[in-house]
């Protein structure tokens, strides 16, 4: 368990009230970082740093997206669409020349946000298209 104190409380920042729960948070974060890191993994060998850590944004975020809307993996337009939109970001970043310009986290937190919120928006989207009853 993670805490912080202030003036003798003792505060809990992730509890283990939700490691039951299929996806706790704890389970996406490290789930996200693992699989981030191995796609950025190829690109640090190769000396492409820049291609590398955008990998592993693109990696990561989705990852997060499906394990949040994991309940509709059974459905095959949740599945095409994940998979022509991370084709068409991986094919972006492959093709597309990256800075190896280091940022501070704090400035690729908002680009993650809105990178996340945009995705998942998209799958947001498609599912009021195909899931009317």
């Amino acid at each position: 368990m993670l805490f912080f104190q202030h003036a003798g409380i003792r505060y809990s920042v992730i509890s283990n009230q939700d490691d039951d729960a299929e996806f706790s948070t704890r389970k996406v974060l490290w789930t996200s970082i693992v699989c981030g890191a191995i796609s950025f993994l190829p690109f640090a060998i190769m000396g492409d740093l820049g291609k590398g850590r955008a990998c592993f944004i693109l990696v990561a975020i989705t990852v997060v997206i499906l394990m949040l809307r994991w309940e509709m993996r059974t459905r095959t337009w949740f599945l095409l669409v994940m998979s022509v939109l991370f084709g068409g970001q991986l094919l972006a970043v492959i093709l597309l020349r990256w800075t190896d310009h280091s940022y501070p986290g704090v400035s690729l937190l908002g680009i993650g946000t809105v990178y996340l919120l945009s995705y998942y928006g998209v799958i947001k989207f498609f599912e009021l298209i195909f899931d009317r009853h």
